[in-house]
Order: structure tokens, then C-alpha cells, then sequence
């Protein structure tokens, strides 16, 4: 078997031209545009290639609709330029941390590879740099969809977790307080940490859909209007005996930050958000942790009811 793979890879072509796919930076484009509901604007491209053809980039546009969208010299666009600068900064760090971190031979890869502590020998003006690299990358025009990639994302992980780890420092002289030596496993912490949250919810199966306000209001997945401040649901109605009530459920949530579980329900062709008790907020807790791993158990039909001044609820 090993054999027969030496043969396939000896007579591969190795003369081959890289072409590169550039619809998915215009895909993460339309959603960042959509999640901040802007319908006025005008994407400026660095023209690239041949100036008589479309470029690449511009086709690629044009294929993902794209408005309003043209090419030209970056000499006449500022704003072309700080980009252009930028995108160079974050992939001169993408690929340096790339190579450092990166095992040279079989013998490295059985132990664990830490961040060379050059990376942290740092003075006052470089900290400064870092933070103000952590405020205009991470935190500025925050949204959802300000990044977007492919599956494989540990580079860039690696590169906002190191602007993070030293923007945690509020300054320079509490960062001086960690040894050199520490620093590079106090990053490798951070660093497994942000990956193990950002593969977490790579898993998450619910769909993730900007939420567009309109006067408070907003509908949900399953189409029932809801309100940004959720008081204003009325509670299901859920009679006080053991015998309860069926209803056709869509779906439950929450609310807040898990602070109040909510359910879809139809009735007579009407899909309405109500608010559930919170006695019933670990049913729910279970119910989301389903979905979220794709077993989804709604739409069903599910009976709420009391019993010993409990509230149940059970999926039929």
C-alpha cells in the first residue's frame, strides 16, 4: 500500500499553477453588509492583472452580486492603501507565527511547541503598538461576520489571541511583571483556549442570522414577532392540573443571556413567541443542547401541565 502511494505521488505533475478563489471573501463581504444593514456603499477594488480585463477579484464580486463595485490603482485611493497595509500586517504575522510554531521534524511533534519568548521581549512602545493593534483589529466596527474563513482557522486564531493576551495587561509595567519564560505558556493557554470555544461553535448546528431591529421588533427563525424587550411577551398559558394542555411547538429559546426561556408555538395557522416559566429553563437548557449538536426534537407536539405545584412539560 505504501508502495503504490510513492508511485501515485512520484507522477505527480509538480509544474502547476495555483488558481485562486476569491468568492468566499466577497460571501463573508455580503453577510458583513447585511448584518449592519447597509444598503448604501461602494466597494473599490485594487485593480490587479491586465488593465483591459475584469480581474479576478472584480469577477469574483460580480459573481456573489455584489453592487456597486469597481476596480482602480490604489495610488488614487487612500483608503485602498490602509487596507492594503493592513492585510500585509496581519499576514506578515499569520505566517511568522506560522513558522515558529511549526514542527520541524518528527522528533518536535511528540512534545508540546511553545511561542519562542522573543515574541514577548518586548519594550513600553511596542505594548503600546500591540494594544492599539488589538483596539483598531478586534474591537472596531464590531460585528459577527468582521472575519470570515474557511474551516481551518488556527492562524488566525493564533494571531487575535496574541494581540489579546497582551491587551489583558492594562499596562506595560503589570505585562514586566511576568517572567519572560512564562509568558510563552501563559499565550499557549490562551491560545487552546480560544481555539477549543471557536471549534465549539463551529459544532453548534442552530444557525447563527443577524438580528434587524425595527421600532423594538424583530421575528424569529420560525416567524413569530418578538420583541427586543422581551417583558412585553405575555406567558404561555399552562393550566394548573396534571392533565395540562397540548400545543404544536416550533421551537424554544431564550432570551438574554439565558435569563428567560422562551417557546414557538402554532395555533390555528398563528405563530406566536411566548415566554416560559422559569421553572421550566432546564427543560430548555436540554432541549437548545439537542438542537445544537442536530438532533433537533421540534417541531412537536408537547404538554405542559402541573404536577405538585410543578411545572412539566413532555414531548409527545
Amino acid at each position: 500500500m505504501f508502495n503504490d502511494l510513492v508511485v501515485i505521488l512520484d507522477d505527480c505533475n509538480k509544474d502547476f499553477k495555483i488558481d485562486w478563489e476569491y468568492t468566499i471573501s466577497f460571501d463573508g463581504f455580503k453577510k458583513y453588509i447585511d448584518e449592519n444593514g447597509i444598503k448604501k456603499y461602494q466597494l473599490i477594488l485594487d485593480k490587479e492583472g491586465n488593465k483591459n480585463e475584469d480581474s479576478k477579484t472584480l469577477v469574483a464580486a460580480r459573481k456573489m452580486n455584489i453592487k456597486n463595485v469597481i476596480e482602480d490603482d490604489s495610488q488614487n485611493h487612500i483608503g485602498i492603501q490602509i487596507a492594503d497595509m493592513l492585510a500585509g500586517i496581519i499576514s506578515k504575522f499569520i505566517k511568522m507565527l506560522e513558522e515558529d510554531l511549526a514542527y520541524k521534524n518528527i522528533k518536535e511533534a511528540t512534545s508540546k511547541k511553545l511561542l519562542s519568548k522573543e515574541w514577548f521581549s518586548i519594550n513600553s512602545n511596542q505594548f503600546v503598538l500591540y494594544k492599539k493593534m488589538y483596539k483598531i483589529i478586534t474591537q472596531m466596527n464590531n460585528s459577527w461576520f468582521k472575519s470570515y474563513s474557511g474551516i481551518y482557522a488556527d492562524n488566525l486564531v493564533q494571531f487575535l489571541s496574541l494581540l489579546n493576551y497582551f491587551n489583558r495587561y492594562e499596562s506595560f509595567q503589570d505585562y514586566r511583571e511576568t517572567s519572560l519564560e512564562r509568558h510563552p505558556e501563559f499565550y499557549n493557554t490562551l491560545v487552546i483556549t480560544t481555539l477549543e470555544d471557536y471549534f465549539s461553535t463551529m459544532s453548534f448546528k442552530l444557525p447563527i442570522n443577524p438580528i434587524t431591529e425595527n421600532d423594538g421588533i424583530f421575528y424569529n427563525q420560525r416567524g413569530a414577532k418578538c420583541y427586543i424587550d422581551w417583558t412585553k411577551h405575555d406567558f404561555l398559558e399552562i393550566p394548573s392540573t396534571e392533565s395540562g394542555r397540548i400545543y404544536n411547538v416550533l421551537s424554544v429559546g431564550f432570551f438574554g443571556k439565558m435569563e428567560q426561556p422562551n417557546i414557538t408555538v402554532e395555533d390555528n395557522n398563528q405563530v406566536e413567541c411566548y415566554l416560559l416559566p422559569l421553572e421550566l429553563l432546564n427543560w430548555t437548557i436540554d432541549c437548545v443542547g439537542f438542537s445544537s449538536i442536530g438532533s433537533n426534537v421540534f417541531p412537536s407536539q408537547v404538554k405542559f401541565g402541573v404536577i405538585n405545584n410543578q411545572y412539566y412539560a413532555e414531548i409527545i
